[in-house]
Order: C-alpha cells, then structure tokens, then sequence
C-alpha cells in the first residue's frame, strides 16, 4: 500500500447539502489525546441545568452541582435549601430575577466569563450583619468530575472569580479542594462553618478585590487517585483570612465571590487546534476543543509579507470560523499552570461549487450505473495514486479505497443499501470528480 494512499485515507469530506459539493478535509490524524476530553469538570461552565433558578440557593439547578450538605438539600424537588452553605446558582435565563438574574443582581452588576450561567458563593462574613446574613458565613460549592484522577500524575486546576460590588470586604484563601465526595458534611447545622480540617490543593494568598474582571485562580498538584469531586471556598476561619475593604465598600458585613469556568487538566495535556482541512467558500468549520480551558489565545497567520500572527480571540478553546478563500492558518497558544503550548490547523478554502463541477472534465466514468452489488470505474487516462470514496447524501462517509485498474477498468465490489449515493475521485492526493450513484435491489 502506497503512502500516498495511507495519506488519503486520513481524509474526511463534509457534505454541503444533496446538491452541493463533496469537499475534501486533508487532515493527517493527531494523537487520540485530541479527541478525548481535556477539562475534567463536569457542565464546568454551570450551562447546563435542569431548572432556571428563581430564588436563593438553588445551585442544585446546575448539573452536577451542589453544595456540601445534599441529604438536607435533595434534588428531586424545589426548595431553597440550608442558608448556611449553599450557593446560588445565577443563569441569563432568569431575565431581571433579582435573586438569580444575569448581568444584574441585587449584590451585583456583571456578566458571565463565558455563556449563560455562573455561581455566587460568600466567601467571608465579619458576623455583624443583622438576620439572616448574619447565617452566611460561608457557602461551600462541589462539583464532579467525570472520572476519578490517576494517582501520581500532575494536573492543573482553575476557576475565575470576580468580587460582587455588594460585598463588604475582599479576601484572599480562596481555594479548591479535591478529594472523593468525603466532605459533604451531610448536616445542615454545621455545613457553613469554615472548613478548616480540610487544605485545599490550589488556593489563593492573593486578596481579589476586582469587581470589573474576571481574576484566575490557578495550581498545580499530583493526585492521591480518588478525586473525584471539587469543592471551592474559603477553608479558612476569620483569623487566618486576610481581608480588607471592597473597593465597593459594600455595607453587609459579608464578602460574596461570583465563580465561573472551572477546569482540571492534566499538566502535560498538548495543545489542540484541530485538524487540516478544506472547505467550499462560504462554508464553516470548527476548530479546537469543544469545551472550557483555563487560558488559550487564538491568533490568525497574515497573509501580508510579514506573514504574522494577529490575536483574533482570548476566552475559547474552540469555536466556529468562516474563513476567506485561500490558506488560513490557525494558531491556539495553551497555558496550563505556566506551561505554554501551541498548535496550528489549516483551512484552505476553494472556489468551488455545482457549476463549476459541472464544467470539470469528465476522465472518470462508473458502470453499471444503477448498479447492485459492485461497479466498475473506467479511466483512460493516468490512474497511478486513484482512490476512490463513496458518501451518502448527508456527507457520511461509507467506503474508500485505492483503485487498482487492469486495462483502463477498476472492480469495486458494494455493500449499499438502496439509495442515492455520491462517488469521489481521486488522484495524486488531488480530488478530480464527483459522480452520483444510485444502489438499488
């Protein structure tokens, strides 16, 4: 087998409508680490939900989320649940909730860092608030992951805060802590006091008194082995947390932190940008991770003579592009806990579509054509390095093989089921003609 033909086989085609062109991806395959989940946080962005919040504490709308005391917080009904550790979850969808809406709360004024939903936790309280903020003294939030962590190897772990202008104080210590679900206290008279019998593996010595930007909380740590479960707060008590003024200078005595975008990803995890490919104009693509990392910047290649780069995005790991026609070259810079990582991707866009196939020369022929159980493809002209691929008309593909000729004629033997079916042939690496196909019994 020719290494022309291992090279073809790593191709992919999407299929722009039943009568639009097969288009070609040449994407050489990356290690299967690209296609596994890199962000261990389950929902880590809190989008998803099983019900719009309304009210306080109602973090158990967010899948996969909870505070820390769920036998007296139960999922499978609407209540507020213990005041004394539970955050409440704040989702776009609430609309001008003054609880749980989003941009705008009655202890806040500021958007998400990423899609619809985030969290707001208090994180400290000096005790003088009257009743009942007097009770939050501070709101634990636990999260899972969606497998346990490998022990002994090193992962980094993040989350974003922003300072809630209703606060009275800001503070530092604010942390995670990693461990097998063992600390959900499972009593809801004791859940909101500091948990001080518990260090958290990535924490904060910085006081956050930032109520504009989102401010990263980031570490490295290597794993027991039985983390299955993330838990952030304050795990300190009042004496060993320093606390100072909010730039606000809110009037309640409590000190609330909005949360957003959490992750957990291996320290040595690659950078990922996607995979080579080729596209019709006016058609689009997505390239890098479909997910939440901590600190990725994408940046686009000129096409001056400078041949630079230009930052076109600093908050996604993948997203949806629509490139110009020609060669555009994709570039994600990855930082995990200091650890930087590139990757590139390709997209060449062509000027290609159903008129302009039907002005290609027609080298290749298929007969019998409706056909059962095989076809024969017929070439007069050079056929070194000719593959063939078969799709059907929602861009799947189902078959591809080189072509062997013997005299001009290539036997290609089927196992279709009845239907229309589009042919794609190739040469050298370099598609030449789209045929249709009808299979039928």
């Amino acid at each position: 087998m020719s290494s022309k033909w291992l090279k073809y086989r790593k191709w992919e085609a999407p299929f722009k409508g039943c009568f639009l062109l097969l288009v070609i991806i040449t994407s050489f395959l990356k290690p299967n680490y690209s296609f596994s989940q890199a962000n261990y946080v389950l929902n880590p962005g809190f989008e998803d939900y099983s019900k719009c919040p309304y009210n306080y504490d109602q973090i158990k709308f967010a899948n996969y989320w909870s505070p820390i005391d769920t036998v007296n917080h139960p999922t499978s009904y609407d209540t507020v649940g213990s005041p004394h550790c539970t955050p409440e979850y704040c989702n776009v969808c609430a609309g001008t909730n003054r609880q749980t809406g989003v941009p705008q709360n009655e202890f806040y004024s500021h958007s998400t860092r990423s899609g619809n939903g985030m969290v707001q936790m208090v994180m400290f309280s000096d005790g003088t608030a009257p009743y009942p903020l007097n009770l939050y003294l501070r709101d634990y939030l636990m999260g899972k992951l969606y497998k346990p962590l490998i022990s002994g190897k090193s992962y980094c772990m993040s989350f974003y805060v922003a300072l809630e202008q209703g606060s009275s104080y800001a503070i530092n210590h604010i942390g995670a802590y990693l461990d097998d679900g063992m600390i959900d206290t499972n009593t809801m008279n004791y859940c909101g006091l500091p948990k001080t019998q518990y260090t958290p593996q990535v924490i904060s010595n910085t006081v956050i008194n930032d109520t504009l930007n989102w401010i990263k909380i980031e570490g490295s740590f290597i794993a027991k082995g039985m983390e299955q479960y993330i838990t952030i707060g304050n795990f300190s008590d009042n004496a060993n947390t320093t606390y100072v003024q909010s730039i606000s200078k809110g009037a309640t005595g409590n000190t609330w932190y909005l949360v957003d975008d959490v992750s957990v990803v291996e320290s040595d995890a690659p950078a990922y940008a996607g995979r080579d490919t080729t596209i019709i104009a006016g058609d689009s693509v997505f390239i890098g991770r479909n997910e939440i990392l901590p600190d990725v910047k994408w940046s686009l290649k000129s096409r001056d003579s400078s041949g630079g780069w230009v930052l076109i995005d600093t908050l996604q790991a993948g997203f949806w592009v629509k490139p110009a026609i020609g060669t555009n070259t994709y570039m994600v810079k990855q930082t995990l806990c200091g650890m930087v990582k590139y990757d590139t991707v390709t997209i060449t866009v062509r000027r290609v579509g159903i008129n302009e196939l039907n002005s290609l020369p027609n080298n290749w022929h298929i007969y019998p054509n409706p056909a059962k159980n095989e076809i024969r493809v017929v070439n007069v002209g050079n056929t070194s390095n000719a593959a063939l691929a078969i799709y059907d008309l929602s861009g799947r593909l189902l078959l591809q093989q080189p072509l062997k000729f013997d005299h001009g004629n290539a036997k290609v033997p089927l196992n279709l089921v009845p239907g229309v079916y589009i042919v794609h042939f190739s040469k050298d690496d370099e598609w030449e003609q789209i045929e249709r196909l009808v299979i039928y019994r």
